[in-house]
C-alpha cells in the first residue's frame, strides 16, 4: 500500500495494491477496513479529506509525499532481501511525479 499526501490542501489519497478493493470502498465510505476501535472512531468523527483509489496516477500526480509500505521478503537460505515490491511502487511514482518525496517503510537491508 502507498499513500500520496498533499499537505498544500490537506488531502490524502491512499493507493491500494494487492487486491484491497473492499478496503478501498470501505475507506471511501469512512468505514475502517480493519476492526480497530480508534480507527473506526476517527473515521466517524474527524473531517478528513481522504480518498482511496486503485489508480496510481490519481494517487501520485499531485503528491508531495509518498509513503511506500511495500513488503520485502527475506530469503534466509540465499541471505537476500527481495525488494522488487519497493521498486514496483517507485517506478509509477516517478512516471507521474518527479518531485514527490518517497518514504520507504518496509524492512529493508541497510544501504538499499
Amino acid at each position: 500500500m502507498s499513500v500520496g499526501v498533499s499537505p498544500r490542501c490537506w488531502r490524502s489519497i491512499i493507493m491500494c495494491g494487492g487486491g484491497c478493493d473492499p478496503g478501498q470502498e470501505k475507506i471511501n465510505n469512512r468505514i475502517s477496513p480493519i476492526q480497530d476501535e480508534y480507527i473506526e472512531e476517527y473515521l466517524a468523527e474527524k473531517g478528513l479529506n481522504l480518498t482511496a483509489t486503485l489508480d496510481g496516477t490519481e494517487a501520485y500526480r499531485n503528491a508531495d509525499f509518498v509513503m511506500n509500505a511495500a513488503p520485502t521478503n527475506y530469503d534466509s537460505q540465499a541471505n537476500f532481501f527481495d525488494t522488487h515490491h519497493i521498486k514496483d511502487v517507485i517506478e509509477p511514482v516517478l512516471s507521474v511525479s518527479l518531485y514527490a518525496v518517497m518514504v520507504i517503510k518496509p524492512t529493508i537491508p541497510v544501504g538499499y
